[in-house]
């Protein structure tokens, strides 16, 4: 599956997911939530059952694309993988998510915006933040060769951040652009055992831009970023979500009968802010490719990109908008390309 094809998955996803909140706010609900009461009176077990309902309808909806778009799907067990991946990397969150927001609605129901905006953004940062404090305990490390850490040493010194030890880190997940170098809050650095497959300037590439995040604060601003959209997302439905509760014929925005009316205004503001957020992300990328070009090495950076990403066309710009947070493999790598040879004529004249 190619990255474009990745992305147009995850748009058919959410659109699934919002053509079925809608036919729940105008017909399925009500009667999901009574079916839910009547098993039980306490308030969350019948948001579970409510839920697990939910969850059913979406995974048998969703089931289709998914075997469509695995290159993969014709392997035995196919389909109890994917319902065991859905039920723990799907239900399980979207269950806690609606669990404390309905808890906001029922005890604070005129500041629940609020609340759930700041349960979010705990939830976004801590997700970001921990684990860059406490990547040492969680892997087994392997010394990196001598000449190799002195090197990264010293180009941290250069950049002004102080870096204690360099390990190869020990773990079985694929290597990718955004795992392959980890840089903790410690100084720590911890380097994917694949890239002891990668040339010393394919090296360099990475761990340049791993020190520029560092040097920038990318992660605190990200993490800043997303707090203001996931606050504005928030204030979005507190001001809508009790006028179009009313809209479909439901009394109470604390009843889990309305929460398909919450599901289709999440979508609503998604379409209105990803493309803004997804902007300001693929540009800052863009400018990290830069200082790296600048700084490291354009052939080297072209070489990580082919290591990491295949190339199709270019996406539709509606794809981009919307679910690209950094610019397509397909404009970088040409970036990259058109800046090397643009060296290499410099150097010639």
């Amino acid at each position: 599956m190619n990255d474009v094809q990745k992305k147009v998955l995850i748009l058919v996803r959410a659109g699934i997911f919002v053509l079925l909140m809608f036919l729940l706010a105008v017909s399925f609900s009500r009667p999901f939530e009574e079916m839910a009461a009547g098993i039980s009176g306490n308030t969350v077990i019948k948001i579970t059952i409510y839920c697990i309902f939910v969850f059913i309808l979406y995974l048998l909806l969703v089931l289709g694309p998914e075997y469509y778009f695995d290159p993969a799907r014709s392997r035995e067990g196919w389909l109890k993988d994917n319902i065991l991946r859905f039920s723990l990397v799907l239900f399980l969150p979207f269950l806690f998510s609606v669990q404390a927001i309905y808890f906001f609605l029922q005890v604070m129901t005129k500041n629940w915006w609020i609340w759930g905006a700041v349960f979010s953004i705990v939830i976004i940062a801590g997700i970001r933040l921990l684990p860059r404090m406490a990547y040492s305990m969680f892997f087994h490390r392997q010394a990196v060769p001598d000449s190799l850490s002195n090197q990264f040493q010293e180009m941290a010194k250069e950049a002004g951040i102080s870096l204690k030890k360099v390990y190869f880190r020990g773990t079985d997940e694929p290597v990718s652009e955004d795992n392959a170098v980890l840089l903790d809050f410690q100084g720590t650095v911890f380097f994917h055992p694949k890239l002891k497959e990668f040339s010393p300037e394919e090296l360099d590439v990475l761990f340049f831009r791993e020190l520029l995040r560092k040097k920038t604060s990318r992660l605190l601003r990200s993490t800043v970023r997303d707090a203001a959209f996931t606050t504005v997302a928030f204030l979005l439905l507190g001001l809508l979500f009790p006028v179009l509760t009313r809209a479909f014929g439901y009394e109470l925005i604390s009843n889990i009968a309305s929460f398909p009316v919450m599901g289709l205004l999440a979508g609503l503001t998604a379409i209105i802010l990803l493309p803004v957020r997804n902007a300001l992300s693929r540009t800052e990328i863009s400018r990290e490719d830069e200082a790296v070009m600048l700084n490291a090495s354009a052939e080297a950076l072209v070489s990580v990109l082919m290591r990491f990403y295949d190339y199709p066309a270019p996406p539709p710009e509606y794809l981009k908008a919307l679910v690209y947070s950094r610019p397509p493999a397909s404009e970088r790598l040409n970036r990259a390309r058109e800046f090397s040879e643009e060296m290499f004529l410099k150097s010639k004249s």
